[in-house]
This record gives structure tokens, C-alpha cells and sequence, in this order.
């Protein structure tokens, strides 16, 4: 399987330099004009952990296989900005998509262990032919490239410890082997689903890890929601702390993107609106959106597969990593233009520590397309940044 994802690039966007005093006294100076280009996805990286790195050139978006790539990005140069009393030239530094870390948070409840789809596959064994396949699987083909951890998620009606989240393999490179020998047997599946404590609880490990990747959970799941309070109980509670959960998520940094195992879920209590809500609360989407973020409902192995496939090879991370650090309290001064567009600072993008730029809102959306190309430069006055 060649590279599957997109952004996996490196380029260049010209920042303001360190601060340099103007001798002619006409309030600019000249500088080093900016780069742009883009790599082509067989190239191979130099960059020490062997990862492959370029950007889809064909135009389609997709890749030989057949599977989805993300956008093309051509990060620009652009000129600099001389601060208010001092000025700069004009210098290029290094920008790249942030590391992508992917945290498979996987229902290990007792119905997992049930079979569905035509062939009467078993579902804890679909996941892991899907995830784990060592010719076809996901895990398989794209751990060089994303930061793989898994979560099984269970209870034992609520006793302690609920959520347990016992079998966990922390995120990592080339971490196939590590999650594969962590895979449970069926003989270790407990009987409940609290989604939603779970789903907050890796939110929170996952902001815990402070490498700055661009993190998702993929939630897959084979039915209604507990909780630990009321396991077994009314499933609304259930269904809204599960979807309460997600926004929080969100509003921590982390994305979440859920796939249902079967049809239960849509058949059971809350049904497709559930899944449609989880799906918007996972993207930052108004849960009433007119234009909903899809989710997925495998019935078969190949579905199961196809979803997985196409969550995490689609998962575009706006965060950019910049060769700088900008004082984050002033970034505003700063102007980020993407597709030709200047974006609003705050709205549009933030940078959300001195090194990283994220793009937010409808700038982030727009990133997300698959057919465009997209364009993004961005500009700092010298007296807000240094580089080196």
C-alpha cells in the first residue's frame, strides 16, 4: 500500500526574520524571496524516521490503490512584515502538517463477541482483521506514517474500575507489533459500553501528550451507550453523556470520529440521530448542522474495513509546525492567507503554541477538500518572532 494521506509534505512559508535596523531609513528592507513547492508522494523523506512524505499530484485525491488521500497543499512563500519601528528581511523557514496521532478507542464490551454481516463474521475478530491484518491491514500499512495507539474500552456493570481502560498501548510509531500483542481474546470482554466516561477519560491521556501532533480518537462501537452510574438503565443519559463527551473532545484539541459495528445502534434507542450527533460533536459541528460529518455503519467486514480506511486517511490535521517561534499573545499582528483568502485571526486560525499555526472554522473545513489544491502562506512582523 503506497502512502495514503496527502499532507504528509515538507515546504516552506516565509516569516518575518529577527529584527535588523533599516540604514536607509525608508522603513523596509530588502530579504530572501519565499519558497513554495510540492514533493511527489513516491519520493522518499530524507528525514530520519524513514516516514515518506509528498503531496497527491494527480489531481484525483486518491491514490493508486484506490484509497483516499487528503488534499494537495502548496504552502507558499510570502513577503514579511516589517514591525511597527523596526525592519526585517525577509527569510524562509520550514513549515510542515503536524504528526498525526490516531488513538483507536474500541468497545470491548460482551456483544463484540457476536457475529453479524451476511457471512456471520465475528465482530472482535472483524476489528482486528480490519486494524491488524498484517498484509491488509491499517495499522499495518500506515503505522511509519501515523502515531497508532488502541484503547479498549468495557465494564463490569459499573464495578470498579469503570470506564476500564486496563488494555491500553500508548501512541507511537511502528507500533503494529505492540498493539497486536495487546489485542485481547474474546475471553476478555466484560459485559458493558460506557462510551462516554471512556471517551472523555483517552481525551484527556491524549492531551496529556504534549508532542504536537494533530489527534483523533476513532470510537468503534457495536451498540447503545451505558454508564457507569446506571449501567444496563435508561440509554438517554447514556446517548447524551456519549455525545456531551465528544464536544468536550473537541473543545480540547481532539476530534472524534465513530463507526458503527453492525446496526444496533441505529436500530436501538437515539438510532441514526445518535450516530449523526456523535458525528457532528466530534468535528465541532453544531449537532443541527444542515450539512452533518458523516459517520460510518459497517454491517460486514469489508465495510469495517472501508470505514477505518477512509476515517484515517481522511483525517487532515490543520495544525501546521512552524521553523519559528512566535510570541503566542501577539500572533495576531501576524496575517495568514489561505486559497488566496486573508483569514481572521482567532476565527480562522490561532497559533496555538509558539511553534505551531492552526488553522480553525471554515478555514479548516476548507482544507479538507480533496479535489483542490489549497495555497497557505503566513506573514509575522520580526519583533513577534525568532527563528533558528
Amino acid at each position: 500500500m503506497e502512502v495514503l494521506r496527502g499532507l504528509a509534505l515538507t515546504t516552506a512559508v516565509a516569516v518575518g526574520s529577527a529584527c535588523a535596523a533599516d540604514p536607509a531609513g525608508s522603513g523596509f528592507m530588502g530579504g530572501q524571496s519565499g519558497q513554495s513547492g510540492i514533493e511527489d508522494g513516491n519520493d522518499e523523506d530524507p528525514s530520519a524516521d524513514g516516514r515518506t512524505s509528498g503531496v497527491d499530484t494527480a489531481g484525483t485525491g486518491d491514490d493508486a490503490d484506490g484509497m483516499p488521500g487528503g488534499p494537495k497543499l502548496d504552502v507558499a512563500g510570502a513577503s514579511g512584515l516589517p514591525s511597527d519601528t523596526m525592519a526585517c528581511a525577509d527569510i524562509t523557514v520550514e513549515i510542515v502538517p503536524a504528526d498525526v496521532t490516531i488513538m483507536l478507542l474500541i468497545d470491548g464490551s460482551a456483544s463484540m463477541n457476536s457475529s453479524y454481516g451476511p457471512n456471520n463474521e465475528n465482530r472482535w475478530a472483524a476489528i482486528e482483521t480490519a486494524l491488524l491484518d498484517r498484509t491488509t491491514g491499517v495499522i499495518a500499512n500506515l503505522q511509519s506514517e501515523i502515531k497508532f495507539g488502541s484503547t479498549v474500552y468495557r465494564s463490569a456493570s459499573g464495578a470498579p474500575p469503570c470506564p476500564d481502560l486496563t488494555i491500553t498501548v500508548p501512541p507511537a510509531f511502528n507500533n503494529y507489533d505492540a498493539i497486536f500483542a495487546r489485542y485481547p481474546t474474546t475471553q476478555d470482554l466484560l459485559s458493558d459500553t460506557p462510551t462516554g466516561e471512556s471517551l472523555l477519560a483517552t481525551a484527556q491521556q491524549l492531551v496529556a501528550i504534549n508532542d504536537g501532533s494533530a489527534k483523533a480518537i476513532v470510537l468503534a462501537t457495536d451498540g447503545v451507550p451505558d454508564t457507569c452510574a446506571v449501567p444496563n438503565g435508561d440509554p438517554a443519559p447514556a446517548l447524551a453523556l456519549a455525545v456531551q463527551s465528544a464536544q468536550t473532545a473537541f473543545q480540547m484539541g481532539i476530534q472524534t470520529f465513530i463507526i458503527s459495528v453492525g446496526d444496533e445502534i441505529s436500530a436501538g434507542q437515539g438510532g441514526v440521530a445518535h450516530l449523526r450527533d456523535m458525528a457532528n460533536a466530534g468535528v465541532g459541528k453544531a449537532l443541527d448542522d444542515p450539512n452533518p460529518a458523516p459517520f460510518f455503519e459497517a454491517n460486514d467486514l469489508d465495510a469495517l474495513a472501508e470505514a477505518f480506511g477512509t476515517v484515517i486517511t481522511g483525517f487532515v490535521p490543520c495544525d501546521f509546525k512552524m521553523n519559528g517561534q512566535v510570541e503566542v499573545d501577539q500572533a495576531c499582528r501576524g496575517t495568514v492567507v489561505l486559497d488566496g483568502i486573508e483569514r481572521e485571526c482567532g476565527v480562522d486560525w490561532v497559533v496555538s503554541d509558539p511553534e505551531t499555526l492552526r488553522l480553525t472554522g471554515a478555514a479548516c473545513d476548507a482544507l479538507q477538500d480533496p479535489s483542490a489544491t489549497h495555497d497557505l502562506t503566513a506573514t509575522f512582523p520580526c519583533a513577534i518572532i525568532s527563528v533558528g
